[in-house]
């Protein structure tokens, strides 16, 4: 006798994995679009460093920016020694030779002016600080080029440096020629500049300076005040007489510092 033989149909349950998939790739998708958008803020925020990157400097840009880096060098240098680069008549404070912008070595006298025209002896003492740096910038230039195969030729490079309100403008005349096997370039003159407050320091260091010579001293609060409100002006008198002056851009904060020494008081009466 045959059992008949049953046949058993297990039926696999159907998992309905479609709406948990769906969360998931939207998920994905959302957190996909914060990282790009983050990505693109900081490509936008940095987009000088990040075209820098890729950026290959042309001749006249290499000269340009290493002019630039010694400019700043001299701005630094002469804003905190009384707008000089190498003081000769100065008052040592801290370690530091801070030159004299007027100055008289008598008691009960006047000072007199050091540096009538100031803002030309600052510019005097910018280009004699730069002017061989920048050659330097530029046969450091030529020898790269060289070493490429190009020719470089050029007259000995006239440096010039003006002052002007926010700015201090390098102008160096050369006549720099630049030739490969296909083409030649020339270039009369580079210009650069850098962003400095060195002028209008200047221009209050000399309305100072001219109180000093007519009234001996000067009020400080009055140029913080009333002419010039982003200004900070601080002054310190030193024990023979001099007078320290620290001018400072409350903004931005670079200062320029300077001495004077005049009508200073002695009990012995005139000398």
């Amino acid at each position: 006798m045959k059992t008949k033989r049953g046949t058993m149909n297990f039926k696999q349950p159907v998992l309905n994995l479609t709406p948990s998939n769906n969360k998931s790739q939207v998920t994905i998708f959302i957190i996909l679009a914060i990282v790009l958008i983050f990505v693109i803020a900081i490509i936008l925020y940095n987009q000088g460093q990040f075209t820098n990157i890729f950026k290959t400097q042309t001749p006249l840009e290499q000269i340009a920016e290493c002019s630039q880096e010694h400019l700043q060098e001299a701005i630094t240098l002469i804003s905190t020694q009384g707008g000089a680069t190498n003081p000769t008549n100065y008052f040592l404070s801290q370690d530091n030779k801070v030159d004299y912008i007027c100055y008289t070595n008598e008691n009960n006298r006047p000072c007199k002016m050091q540096k009538p025209v100031l803002k030309t002896s600052i510019e005097n003492e910018l280009e004699k600080y730069t002017t061989p740096k920048i050659k330097q910038c530029i046969e450091s230039t030529k020898t790269t080029l060289e070493k490429k195969g190009k020719t470089i030729t050029h007259q000995n490079p006239e440096i010039s440096i003006e002052l002007l309100p926010n700015n201090a403008i390098i102008t160096i005349d050369l006549n720099l020629q630049i030739k490969d096997s296909e083409s030649t370039q020339s270039y009369k003159s580079i210009n650069t500049d850098v962003n400095t407050m060195l002028y209008d320091f200047i221009a209050i260091t000399s309305e100072i300076a001219n109180d000093e010579v007519e009234f001996g001293d000067t009020e400080t609060i009055n140029y913080m005040l009333t002419n010039q409100p982003w200004l900070q002006l601080e002054k310190k008198k030193q024990s023979e007489g001099t007078k320290i002056y620290t001018l400072t851009d409350r903004e931005s904060d670079p200062s320029f510092i300077f001495a004077t020494r005049s009508l200073v008081i002695s009990t012995g009466g005139v000398n």
